[in-house]
């Protein structure tokens, strides 16, 4: 016999408790003031609990729909546990309201099941769910905790303009069919960790910011990453604390990989820089992290080491000349630099103006050492003039300073 309780009001617990329901039920624009419970049941007939507002708690553990059922456009103000429910038809939950905990745990999906439009203000739970049909979550908003981990998906699990908020978590799923995150609001965290057997590529490329602008951080440990096709500029990798070394270099390779499968050239750039920082910070090479980083951002901005040429040719300029009586007459002498010059320049003419006529004297100087220091010029014994310790250190440093630079711009041409 079909039961119809539509547009009313029922203040007792509704108990369908291990019920072996035939027909069909209709709850349609039904305020349940205190709850109700189908867990264990059977329900061979239509299920329809459309409009309805639920004060309690809602129970469905262990219950099975045969047929459709309905939960269209409902509230569910307590909280909505499905564990372990079958749903053998089409299932539908368009536009609800979840404001305690949607617990559907250990449920299985075998119809196509619509939870578009959906709000879940709290945490939903579909751990270990399977879904063996099409779902669609479409412009749901999940405002805590999502939970899909060790779920088998066997259909399309549509998230098109989902909006998450704190944490999805899709790890250890088997991942026959594909999800879909079209135009969604990412989470702060995602985990895609574990994910077996991904038939389908995951895109991650069509997403819109959150209203923080946050990236977010996501986990791809022991993941077929070739297979997850994303923007690195939107996202930041995440470990779980007492993550190896040697497996986050693996998620670093594997990530670098797919990037450069895609051809997406700025998120290589990017997450490559990451983790050349991680390698250095992890052999402790902290100051050769900061040069890496200051002298041509690890190699990606190559052109700058002219500009860093530009600045060492001109400080070497001022240092010498301010030292050029010095070094020529006491450390190191050119004999095609002409030190009476320089030591007229500074009698007949005040000490500033001698330094500026130095200059073109001191900018030979420092060429010629850079340069000499590149190509292995030997210094001659006869031009030494009784120096000290560390006028000689300072003549061979920028020496070998010279030679270091010169390698790099050979690489700079080399990579052209």
């Amino acid at each position: 016999m079909k039961i119809d309780s539509s547009n009313c009001s029922i203040n007792s617990l509704v108990d369908y408790y291990k019920g072996r329901i035939k027909d069909s039920i209709m709850f349609n624009s039904v305020h349940f003031m205190s709850g109700l419970d189908f867990s264990l049941a059977r329900c061979a007939g239509f299920i329809s609990i459309h409009q309805c507002q639920i004060d309690g708690k809602s129970l469905f553990l262990w219950s099975q729909f045969n047929s459709g059922c309905v939960f269209s456009r409902s509230k569910f103000s307590g909280d909505a546990v499905f564990q372990h429910a079958v749903f053998n038809n089409a299932t539908d939950f368009f536009q609800s309201d979840f404001n305690g905990i949607a617990d559907f745990y250990g449920s299985q999906f075998n119809g196509i099941s619509n939870f578009g439009n959906s709000s879940f203000f709290n945490e939903s739970n579909f751990s270990f769910s399977s879904f063996n049909n099409e779902c669609s979550f479409t412009n749901t908003e999940f405002g805590k905790a999502c939970l899909f981990n060790n779920c088998e998906i066997n259909a399309t699990l549509d998230f098109s303009g989902a909006k998450f908020d704190s944490i999805a978590d899709f790890s250890c799923c088997r991942l026959k069919g594909s999800i879909v995150f079209n135009n969604c609001v990412l989470p702060a965290k995602m985990d895609l960790s574990g994910i077996e057997s991904i038939s389908t590529v995951i895109d991650l490329t069509q997403i819109k910011s959150n209203e923080k602008q946050q990236r977010c951080r996501i986990n791809l440990i022991d993941t077929d990453i070739s297979k997850i096709k994303m923007l690195y500029e939107n996202f930041e990798l995440w470990f779980p604390d007492h993550t190896s070394f040697e497996t986050k270099c693996k998620v670093y390779e594997g990530l670098l990989a797919s990037l450069d499968g895609f051809g997406f050239k700025a998120s290589y750039k990017k997450l490559d820089i990451e983790y050349q920082q991680l390698k250095y910070i992890h052999n402790n090479q902290c100051i050769k992290n900061k040069f890496q980083e200051i002298w041509w951002n690890y190699g990606y901005n190559k052109e700058a080491i002219f500009m860093w040429l530009f600045r060492i040719v001109l400080l070497l300029t001022l240092i010498n000349t301010l030292l050029i009586k010095s070094l020529l007459g006491s450390v190191y002498e050119m004999k095609y630099l002409n030190l009476l010059r320089i030591n007229e320049y500074y009698k007949l003419h005040h000490p500033v103006l001698a330094f500026f006529l130095s200059m073109p004297t001191g900018f030979l100087y420092t060429v010629i050492l850079l340069v000499g220091g590149a190509f292995g010029i030997k210094f001659s014994s006869d031009q030494i003039r009784f120096p000290s310790f560390i006028g000689m250190l300072y003549i061979i440093s920028v020496g070998l300073l010279g030679i270091s630079c010169s390698a790099f711009v050979i690489k700079f041409i080399f990579d052209l």
